[in-house]
């Protein structure tokens, strides 16, 4: 029987190797409150929102609105 093949795993998780000289990146705005926005480059992570501080900060946007309109 032969190994299956795992799929390559190129950098940041995009879909094919870079050229020389270039470099991975790769840009998510995530997914409204629930997944954060993330920003990779070379395969780092360098700007990442956890969903539970989302939450927190929409909530938070919520209430705000809620009073300034006098709700």
């Amino acid at each position: 029987l032969s190994k299956a093949t795992k799929p390559p795993r190129y950098k940041c998780g995009i879909s094919k190797a870079c050229p020389e000289k270039h470099f991975a990146f790769k840009m998510a705005s995530g997914a409204a409150n629930v997944v954060g926005p993330k920003i990779c480059v070379e395969d780092n992570v360098v700007y990442f929102v956890p969903a539970v501080y989302l939450r927190e900060l929409v909530s938070k946007c919520d209430n705000s609105k809620k009073s300034s309109t006098g709700q």
